[in-house]
């Protein structure tokens, strides 16, 4: 018998991930759009980057947190033995960033204005 490519209950995994970072990253990106500065053209552009590159890295802190307790959550309710691809949060990140960005429509403003991309 060949080597099992597909690993169902991972699969399994990675889904409920996404699921919760989708819900729980979502709420805290909505959160920040309301809360932070908003856009503004009468600004300077490097207070508009400035904000922008704040806004990013909140972004990374947040999902690094999320993932870190989201993991370590996960693991009270389920035994999930180390696997050969690692934490299933690492490819749920990946569904997660879209999302979480496309929440923060001031934030898209901003880049849009910037780099002259129409948003």
């Amino acid at each position: 018998m060949g080597k099992q490519i597909f690993y169902p209950i991972y699969a399994l995994y990675i889904c409920l991930y996404a699921i919760i970072f989708t819900i729980v990253g979502t709420s805290f990106a909505k959160l920040m759009d309301n809360t932070l500065p908003e856009f503004d053209e009468k600004k300077h552009y490097g207070v508009i980057l400035a904000e922008i590159l704040v806004q990013v890295c909140l972004n990374c802190v947040l999902f690094y947190a999320m993932r870190e307790y989201i993991h370590a959550f996960m693991l009270l309710f389920v035994n999930m033995r180390t696997h050969l691809y690692g934490s299933p949060a690492k490819f749920a990140e990946l569904i997660i960033s879209p999302t979480v960005f496309m929440a923060q429509t001031n934030l898209m403003k901003k880049i849009g204005y910037i780099w002259g991309i129409s948003v």
